[in-house]
């Protein structure tokens, strides 16, 4: 078996406990190196660049630079790979709408009270997406961390650990959710490691996106269901009139209940792609921001931008998780080693034996990137390459470069998935 040292995160540690046949194909397949997707998910590639942009915001960049970088980031990423998208959707107007939504996205997060304002008043930010490596984290496995940030709260002088997240929506069970995430214990093992002083815990920031929603239904057009990329509009006498939402309740009252009203706009008003108008999505977050647009209808950021109340960890989570992590990801690294030296059927039958399909995950939350292979034919197995869907992944971590190249001197393993 290789004596060869294996890199390892927390994305490759969840996959695992979301399907083990998956944490294979993505990261140990091909020779070590993995597959994914030859297009890229739109969710993931939203949230990439919209995280390229805030990276730039927390190191100090105006707001238009962080925005033109995102874009530019977007757009080469597509060039490359394209977008995953529905059938018979418009690549270029898919493209468009979710390039809006992140500019979108990083122009409220810039301006809005509880976003990058409140977090320069209320936290320094000493390190932005720093590399880390946890030598010896298990037998020949050292562990890599990136953390969005490290902040230390003026106030206290307590450190958190900084994570931004984009979602579709934010509700009690993300909340909850929150308070178990592994990110808030690898980032912190991480970095207490290294510093060798105390984290208090984590700090979230939620950019909600909204849902991709058919609209109208039964057209089979996906929509961005996004305020920030799509408002609503009618033409009235002195010229055209704004409103950020369809559907709202107050700010007036039933008399006999005392409960809100609720509204709605309307004959006359139509929606329309905020990309597409005069001065573009700057032009609509300045007018939204300016509070002259449906102001019956309340803030138009205060469910964009989420900042729950910090995570904090105990010590006993934080150890239980190093205790289980060191265990799966000895097993793992010996079953990829046992794996790697069979072929053929052989290496088929080892395959179900140490990473199994979870099929309860094929589907939820979403389509599995990885079903073309686990229920196609022995040729989406053997060669995925070969079918065109996928190609090899990208390393995402700079320092798992050098396990990838000391993996691609190995000899090469004949029908390797």
């Amino acid at each position: 078996m290789s004596t060869r040292r294996t890199f390892v995160d927390r994305s490759r540690t969840i996959t695992y406990q979301l399907c083990p046949r998956k944490r294979y194909l993505e990261y140990h397949a091909a020779g070590g190196v993995g597959i994914v997707r030859s297009r890229t998910a739109i969710p993931l590639a939203t949230g990439s660049y919209t995280h390229a942009g805030l990276k730039l915001m927390l190191e100090g960049h105006p707001v238009e630079e962080c925005v033109q970088a995102a874009l530019e980031g977007y757009d080469e990423a597509i060039r490359g790979r394209g977008l995953e998208i529905e059938p018979g959707m418009d690549a270029f107007q898919v493209a468009e709408e979710q390039k809006a939504l992140v500019a979108g996205l990083l122009r409220v997060y810039y301006v809005h009270p509880r976003g990058y304002p409140d977090l320069v008043a209320n936290y320094d930010i000493l390190e932005v997406e720093r590399e880390d490596l946890v030598r010896d984290f298990a037998q020949g496995i050292d562990f890599g961390a990136r953390a969005d940030g490290l902040l230390r709260e003026k106030a206290t002088g307590d450190l958190y650990v900084l994570s931004f997240k984009t979602a579709a929506r934010w509700d009690s069970r993300v909340d909850r959710q929150n308070q178990h995430d592994v990110q808030g214990l690898s980032e912190v093992m991480a970095i207490e490691r290294r510093l060798g002083e105390k984290l208090q815990g984590v700090k979230m920031v939620y950019l909600i996106k909204g849902d991709r929603r058919e609209y109208p239904e039964d057209s089979g057009f996906y929509a961005q269901d996004s305020h920030l990329v799509r408002g609503w509009r009618r033409e009235g006498i002195t010229g055209p009139e704004y409103a950020w939402r369809y559907k709202w309740a107050g700010p007036d009252v039933w008399q006999d209940s005392g409960k809100l009203r609720g509204h709605t706009l309307g004959k006359g008003w139509e929606r329309f792609n905020v990309w597409e108008t005069e001065g573009g999505v700057k032009a609509w977050i300045d007018l939204l921001a300016s509070g002259m647009v449906h102001p019956d209808a309340g803030d138009p950021f205060e469910n964009v931008i989420v900042t729950p109340l910090p995570y904090f960890r105990q010590q006993q989570d934080m150890e239980s998780w190093e205790i289980q992590t060191r265990a799966q990801e000895v097993k793992v690294a010996k079953d990829v080693a046992e794996i790697n030296e069979l072929v053929g059927d052989h290496q088929r039958v080892a395959l179900d034996v140490c990473f199994p399909q979870y099929k309860r995950s094929c589907d939820w939350p979403s389509k599995c990137d990885y079903q073309e292979i686990c229920y196609g034919d022995d040729s989406a197995l053997t060669n995925p390459i070969g079918t065109g869907l996928y190609q090899l992944r990208t390393v995402n971590h700079p320092t798992e470069q050098d396990y990838l190249d000391g993996v691609g001197k190995s000899p090469s393993v004949p029908n390797c998935p």
